[in-house]
């Protein structure tokens, strides 16, 4: 995996992380991550990328490499300040139990996403981390400030897409979000919400918003939402990634 460290590249090299090149050729930490590296091309590098999402220090970027990556347990950006994080096109983050949420963003603030594919495996096993220890939100956010998903891809979620509570400044934009059993975005006690030029679709619901302030939603387009009942979902093909 590649973490860049502001607009001067710093090479740091986990020992933690197989394939990591210590020479780094001037371009920071590197995992390497054939796609042919198992015959179902999927990779259990949940405590390897959580590892990497804990040390990058706040403000700099972290870069995942094009690879599947098949995850017990799901990510968490706990207590981080100006984190990027950017998945290379055509990546698969996929979560084998749908009662973890996948991606946890909590008391984190001005943290940027993208072009992360996240996926919800089927069918969902009970406890978890989602509300009550029944099924989760594919993402999640918890008292989070200024958060972007961009050019991301969220579906299978056994709750919402996207679920946020007591969050501000969350902008969701150019992403495909689908097939997610409750609906695409459950959204509670949030301000200050941009929603634009996102693909929308075959979920539970577009959206269900509840106490929240400053919507802004415009250039979305939204199709066949409120009949989808949660039945297994096989891998997309994405929005040509």
């Amino acid at each position: 995996m590649r973490n860049i460290i502001g607009a001067a590249v710093a090479t740091i090299c986990l020992a933690m992380i197989p394939g990591c090149d210590p020479s780094g050729g001037g371009k920071g930490m590197v995992v390497q991550t054939p796609e042919t590296a198992e015959p179902a091309g999927l990779r259990d590098s949940a405590e390897n990328i959580q590892s990497l999402i804990d040390q990058t220090p706040d403000g700099k970027t972290l870069e995942i490499p094009l690879g599947r990556y098949k995850l017990d347990k799901g990510l968490v950006i706990l207590g981080k300040k100006g984190l990027k994080i950017v998945f290379a096109p055509g990546s698969r983050i996929i979560i084998s139990d749908p009662a973890q949420t996948a991606l946890t963003i909590r008391e984190s603030s001005n943290i940027r996403i993208e072009n992360a594919f996240i996926k919800q495996a089927s069918p969902a096993k009970s406890g978890g981390n989602g509300v009550s220890g029944g099924p989760a939100a594919a993402v999640r956010l918890e008292k989070a400030d200024s958060v972007s998903l961009i050019n991301c891809e969220i579906c299978g979620g056994h709750d919402a897409g996207i679920m946020a509570a007591n969050s501000h400044k969350i902008e969701v934009r150019n992403c495909f979000i689908h097939h997610n059993a409750a609906a695409a975005f459950r959204i509670q006690e949030c301000d200050r919400i941009k929603i634009a030029d996102n693909l929308i679709e075959n979920n539970g619901a577009a959206f269900q918003l509840d106490a929240v302030n400053k919507v802004d939603m415009y250039n979305n387009t939204t199709s066949r939402n409120g009949g989808y009942n949660g039945e297994p979902l096989n891998d997309s093909p994405g929005l040509g990634r």
